[in-house]
């Protein structure tokens, strides 16, 4: 341990006791991993190792709206009952002293392997560079030394400086590696990489589309379903659209096979998600965490930054496919926080957080409005799916929408300061976050036929402080 290292600790330890009072807040999440306090960005390192699940997360603890970027670790035994271990990577050496930026996780041979880039800021032209940084854990919780496998002046001479954020999966004998670029055009683009041992790798080829699809590719993801690759991508640079591509910086999927003519379909249509990963489960799900952030761009905010913090990670969920559709659901492990059930005809008081259910078998238009202004809805005649505030707990946010031909069913996680959607069985998702005054809100239901509503009370998950960090 460096001195450095002993320095950044100590800030770490003064920051999260300094913020400590603003814990109980009204808009703190309670089925949502939060930061301890400062700003939470993508998640990283996503898997289950040695009986745990394991979401690390960029960090940046000395303020809400940004800065040094750490990892933070949060573990589960039942992605119910929570504790935060606090920081395993600092960025201590000259290669990411600017911050560690986002990363994957892989187990070979019963060892963890960490990727991740490391930033580093220049005075000159590039004016950063990014490695790839590789380290082990043999419990998920103690880390090897740091090691370059890829450095900066390693890349294709046709890139930029902007390559980062590592994601690595196995491949028959090989293991692969995607990550995320930019050409010296200004175009998006995804580095491909093979190893035999996780300890180095060769440059295989550069993956790019057949026609422009932004400036800059972040956060790239292979993964298979139903014997098909798939590409989850961030690109930066999309037009906005009525019906898609709404958000600054958007989050896609698309289908390898159509390479380089690629189809690309949001993972979610709401106000807050990015940088979505995902990774395997040991029972064959492949499960998924989003960044509800990507506001401060936006001209919308979070109010939760006077409260010292900002930010979250999406529940997990599960992607499925059906006829080359990908679906997402929340895990079913998050039903055994049901409580008591009830049933809504034209309005309902409810108590946050809560689960919504509602069958819609005519394709009725409906409108259902949470609160004081956050509305969801549907118009038949034109099949368009709303989501929208008409009152300030969007702080900001207005209206995104979608085409859907009909509507059979949607699903509802409303949190305290967050709201997701899932409809039809989850071939469309919003979500956003939302500010009420109380976790006390009402919903109104108008609909054109009678609509059939479930709701469940959910009691929080738990989350707790563990000592290994600190």
């Amino acid at each position: 341990m460096n001195v450095l290292t002993t320095v950044l600790q100590q800030y770490l330890s003064s920051c999260e006791k300094t913020q400590e009072a603003h814990e109980n807040d009204k808009w703190r999440l309670r089925l949502h991993l939060m930061p301890p306090t400062g700003f939470m960005n993508d998640p990283n390192g996503l898997c289950w190792f040695k009986g745990l699940w394991h979401v690390f997360f960029q960090y940046a603890p000395s303020s809400p709206e940004g800065g040094l970027k750490y990892w933070g670790h949060y573990t589960s035994p039942d992605m119910l009952h929570w504790t935060y271990w606090g920081t395993p990577l600092i960025p201590d050496q000259p290669y990411d002293c600017h911050g560690e930026y986002s990363g994957s996780a892989i187990v070979k041979d019963d060892v963890l392997h960490v990727f991740y880039s490391g930033n580093l800021f220049l005075q000159g032209n590039p004016p950063r560079a990014f490695s790839v940084i590789h380290v082990t854990s043999k419990d998920g919780f103690h880390f090897s030394e740091k090691e370059v496998v890829i450095s900066s002046e390693d890349y294709p001479q046709t890139c930029s400086c902007q390559i980062r954020d590592p994601k690595v999966w196995k491949d028959g004998s090989e293991y692969r590696m995607v990550l995320g670029a930019q050409t010296i055009n200004e175009t998006g683009a995804v580095l491909i990489y093979h190893s035999a041992d996780l300890d180095h790798w060769d440059f295989e080829r550069m993956m790019v589309p057949g026609k422009d699809f932004g400036y800059m590719w972040e956060c790239p993801d292979v993964f298979k379903i139903n014997d098909s690759n798939y590409l989850s991508l961030s690109p930066q640079g999309i037009p906005s659209e009525e019906f898609r591509y709404a958000n600054v910086f958007q989050s896609v999927w698309t289908n390898m096979r159509d390479e380089p003519n690629f189809t690309y379909t949001e993972w979610d249509k709401g106000f807050d998600f990015y940088a979505p990963q995902t990774f395997a489960a040991p029972d064959g799900r492949r499960i998924l965490y989003g960044w509800m952030g990507m506001d401060a761009l936006a001209g919308y905010s979070n109010p939760t930054i006077k409260y010292g913090w900002q930010h979250a990670q999406t529940l997990p969920r599960v992607i499925t496919e059906k006829s080359g559709i990908l679906y997402q659901m929340p895990v079913k492990e998050i039903e055994q926080l049901r409580m008591s059930s009830f049933s809504v005809e034209e309005s309902a008081k409810l108590l946050l957080p809560c689960e919504l259910a509602l069958q819609n078998p005519d394709n009725s238009s409906f409108d259902l409005m949470l609160g004081t202004g956050l509305h969801f809805a549907f118009e038949q005649n034109d099949s368009v799916l709303r989501l929208y505030f008409t009152d300030e707990t969007g702080s900001g946010r207005t209206e995104r929408k979608a085409k859907v031909k009909e509507v059979k069913n949607v699903r509802l996680w409303i949190d305290t300061s967050s709201v997701e959607i899932f409809v039809n069985d989850g071939a469309v998702v919003f979500s956003t976050r939302f500010y009420p005054d109380s976790d006390k809100i009402e919903l109104y239901v108008r609909a054109d036929h009678p609509c059939a509503i479930t709701g469940w009370n959910l009691k929080p998950i738990t989350m707790e402080r563990g000592q290994i960090y600190v």
